[in-house]
Parts: structure tokens; C-alpha cells; sequence
């Protein structure tokens, strides 16, 4: 009997101390407890300010070069440039010992040309007309048979 009061006052002391515990972890967890250990320290720079001056210098130096950039006319004319590229393409095809297909397609984009149907097959069957005599050249520069 005197056993078993023991144990009973025994379990209710823990259950006590046990509910304590719960109730202070509780108001912990709601709370930011006792103790204030943050750091509220915020770095100071001595030359923040000559700094941000710096850049803002830095910026409006940027936009300034960007609006004489973007109001410049071009020195050079694509146009000149595209013909004298076509005179360079004559001049390699007439110096060199093989006719170069892809000097044909820069020609083909220099002068576009509507094109029908009958004219596209017709293209067809020469250019097929072009390799195949272009595939019957051997190493040696002639023809085979």
C-alpha cells in the first residue's frame, strides 16, 4: 500500500514537472524567449557616399556616351561594302582553277528574283546538271568518263 502511494505521488511530481516544462518550451516557442542575442550591428563604410557619388558620375557618363552612340551616322555604307564583296566574288571566280558553288548563292542573295514554278524545276535539273558533272572530276583535275 505504502508502495504504491509512493509510486502514485512519484508519477503525479513528474507529471507536475513535465506539464512545467511543457508550459515554459511553450512560451519559449510563442515568444523569443529570455534571452536577446541578435546582432543589430549594421556595417558603416567610411567612404559610402564617395562611393555612390562614383557611381552615379560613372552612370550619367554611361547614358551620355550612349546617346552619342545611338545619334552618330555610320562612316561606312553597307551598300558599298555589299558591292565591293560581289566585285571580290567575280574576281575569285575568275582566278580560280574550279567554279565555286557558293559564290552562286552569295549572287542569288545580292539579286533576289521572283520565281515561278517553271523556272524553279528548271533550276532543279541544272544545278542537278552541276554536281554531276562536278562529282566526274578526279583528283588530277580531269574529267573521268
Amino acid at each position: 500500500m505504502k508502495k504504491q502511494k509512493f509510486q502514485e505521488q512519484s508519477m503525479s511530481k513528474i507529471q507536475r514537472e513535465n506539464n512545467m516544462l511543457l508550459e515554459k518550451i511553450s512560451h519559449i516557442m510563442r515568444t523569443t524567449g529570455r534571452i536577446d542575442n541578435r546582432n543589430d550591428y549594421e556595417n558603416k563604410s567610411l567612404c559610402r557616399e564617395m562611393q555612390q557619388q562614383e557611381l552615379l558620375r560613372i552612370t550619367k557618363d554611361n547614358q551620355l556616351i550612349l546617346l552619342r552612340l545611338t545619334q552618330c551616322q555610320p562612316h561606312y555604307s553597307i551598300k558599298d561594302w555589299h558591292e565591293d564583296w560581289l566585285k571580290t566574288i567575280k574576281l575569285m571566280e575568275s582566278i580560280a582553277r574550279y567554279p565555286r558553288r557558293v559564290s552562286q548563292s552569295y549572287r542569288d542573295k545580292a539579286r533576289p528574283v521572283m520565281k515561278s514554278s517553271n523556272t524553279e524545276t528548271e533550276e532543279k535539273d541544272s544545278l542537278h546538271a552541276e554536281q554531276s558533272s562536278h562529282s566526274s572530276i578526279t583528283h588530277n583535275g580531269k574529267r573521268g568518263v
